[in-house]
């Protein structure tokens, strides 16, 4: 199952169902790109410990998306400790809950999950996934075989992605900062 968004205060969702044998797919869009949510204060983070559940699995689907956007001639995304952190936090949620959603009666939508982690962004989007068994290769190909995903993977706009995979429950967000900051990792996509 996959789901995709682009956070947005006030977004309406469109629900998408598309059955196949391999998978069920459930899909929300929500258009358009916001930054109106208040400023949290947070003290400026000293070193940011890793928050990847399968650093591997992690590595390689920033891989397989930065060969993606080569392929397009799109520079390449840098992975972000903030934006882990915010990934791994709701791939943790959703694992906990046992159900693929984009918000947590906690911490909110995707935009202020991001603000939480410490990460400022100007535009940000998400998707999501419940593929217990598969592999990082068949969870980039759902979300390649998906309009919105893919869209999402390739925004020319975006910088950064994080990526968490818990027990099955990936969450993928990208973004671009307002405020420059030093990247975690860079994939080198020739060498998926």
């Amino acid at each position: 199952m996959l789901l995709s968004s682009i956070s947005k205060v006030e977004a309406q969702p469109v629900r998408l169902e598309r059955r196949d044998p391999v998978t069920t797919i459930l899909h929300y869009v929500i258009q358009g790109v916001s930054n109106s949510i208040p400023k949290y204060e947070q003290a400026p983070a000293a070193a940011q410990p890793s928050y990847n559940a399968d650093a591997a699995a992690e590595r390689k689907m920033l891989c397989l998306v930065n060969k993606e956007r080569g392929r397009l001639g799109l520079h390449p995304l840098r992975s972000h400790p903030a934006m882990t952190k915010a990934a791994y936090e709701h791939s943790l949620y959703q694992s906990r809950i046992k159900s693929m959603t984009h918000s947590d009666p906690n911490y909110g939508q995707l935009g202020s999950r991001l603000q939480r982690s410490g990460f400022r962004f100007s535009t940000a989007a998400e998707n999501i996934a419940e593929a217990p068994a598969a592999s990082p290769e068949e969870v980039f190909q759902m979300w390649m075989d998906d309009p919105a995903h893919y869209e999402n993977m390739v925004n020319p706009q975006s910088t950064y992605m994080g990526l968490a995979c818990v027990d099955g429950f990936w969450t993928q967000d990208f973004g671009s900062e307002q405020d420059s900051a030093p990247s975690q990792y860079e994939a080198h996509y020739d060498t998926c």
